[in-house]
């Protein structure tokens, strides 16, 4: 889950890779984001995320672990995209998400 973070406009999320491992272990791996303000969630495909992770900022602890951030913002047409990092465009999420009714 993330708050929308409106300094820098967007949501955030951090991907480890202790979830990467488990997510190779199922047929086909979702890493599903969700959002406090929205009625909705996004099921990325392991995947996507996989051919991306060169393409996400990324930090190492003091200890040497690694991991990717995940940011996700709003597009000007009310979707969501994934944003990367050196020089490569967002990458539309919209087929992702999953809305939740209660």
């Amino acid at each position: 889950m993330s708050k929308w973070h409106a300094k820098n406009e967007n949501y955030w999320y951090a991907y480890h890779p202790h979830q990467d491992e488990f997510l190779t272990t199922a047929k086909q791996g979702y890493f599903v984001l969700g959002m406090m303000d929205l009625e909705a969630v996004i099921a990325l495909p392991v995947e996507v995320i996989r051919q991306n992770l060169d393409k996400l900022n990324t930090t190492t602890t003091p200890d040497g672990r690694k991991y990717w951030h995940i940011h996700v913002s709003r597009s000007e047409s009310r979707g969501l995209s994934l944003q990367r990092a050196k020089g490569e465009p967002p990458l539309p999420l919209d087929r992702y998400i999953v809305q939740i009714t209660s």
